[in-house]
């Protein structure tokens, strides 16, 4: 082939073909280092956004629920929990601890009441004569210590004083007038069995086997202008109580009771006159006593 292009106009054509090649090749360097930078920030950018995602809640949404509290290292006690609401303590009085609201352990029970004694008075012979027997009668103020131990459940056994004082009984002889006598003490000590028909409520039923100490205050008594001195007289015998009540709690031990008791006593007296005479008072004192008991 004929070559008609002129020897200048080559040379610039090569000029120019050289700085076209070597601009070309710079583009893909500039290229790339552009292409880096962009990867970079857009890199940066998408982790900001993830962060802060992260840490604010999306728009309308609720906040993240709060993590519950660690359990207390071993060893630790728990702290208390907030205090039973009456309800909840009601609805779990089935499980309150062992001995509350329960008949058990240590018994003592201390109580006072109201009763009335009827009985008979029967004289000795004093010097060939026999006076009359005579009846006896008048209100009396029947009281109750007694301390013991439950033995099985429901079951107490113990000791105490079952008293009866009669401020001002009467007496009055067959075929006589009433006289008034003087103050009556009968006092009995001994063991008591005492049960309850369920340890968890308070009925309950108990008796007693009595030593009886019996005593009269001396008493003066003036008939149709005559004034008598009956002396005063002591002595002892036996006796027994039985009874039924009910006690209602006030505390986790403590309770309130009314107990129905009848007692019975026979005991000789010797007044304290010149003979010695004596004489052998009985009777039954029933009552109602309200009590105070600790079990």
């Amino acid at each position: 082939m004929l070559n008609l292009v002129p020897g200048s106009l080559k040379d610039a054509r090569n000029d120019d073909l050289r700085k076209l090649l070597i601009h070309l090749e710079e583009v893909p360097m500039r290229f790339s280092k552009f292409t880096v930078v962009l990867s970079t920030t857009a890199t940066c950018l998408f982790a900001s956004s993830i962060a802060s995602a992260q840490d604010e809640p999306a728009a309308g949404g609720e906040p993240p629920p709060a993590a519950e509290p660690a359990a207390p290292p071993a060893g630790e006690a728990a702290a208390p929990a907030e205090a039973a609401t009456p309800a909840a303590a009601a609805g779990a009085a089935a499980g309150e601890a062992p001995g509350v609201h329960e008949h058990d352990g240590f018994f003592f029970r201390i109580g006072l009441g109201i009763g009335y004694y009827i009985g008979k008075g029967k004289p000795e012979e004093v010097a060939g004569i026999t006076p009359p027997d005579f009846d006896a009668k008048g209100i009396a103020i029947p009281g109750d210590l007694s301390f013991g131990g439950t033995v099985a459940p429901g079951l107490v056994i113990g000791g105490g004083s079952f008293g009866n004082f009669i401020p001002a009984p009467k007496f009055k002889a067959d075929g006589g007038t009433e006289q008034d006598g003087g103050a009556m003490s009968i006092t009995g000590i001994g063991p008591f069995v005492n049960y309850y028909l369920n340890p968890k409520e308070g009925l309950h039923l108990d008796a007693a086997l009595l030593l009886v100490l019996a005593s009269i205050a001396e008493k003066e008594n003036t008939t149709a202008g005559v004034t008598t001195k009956t002396p005063k007289a002591g002595g002892i015998g036996f006796g027994a109580a039985l009874g039924a009540g009910y006690d209602f709690w006030i505390g986790e031990q403590w309770s309130l009771g009314v107990l129905a008791r009848v007692t019975y006593f026979t005991s000789k007296v010797t007044y304290d006159t010149t003979g010695d005479p004596k004489a052998t008072f009985s009777g039954f004192i029933p009552g109602i006593l309200f009590a105070a008991t600790y079990h």
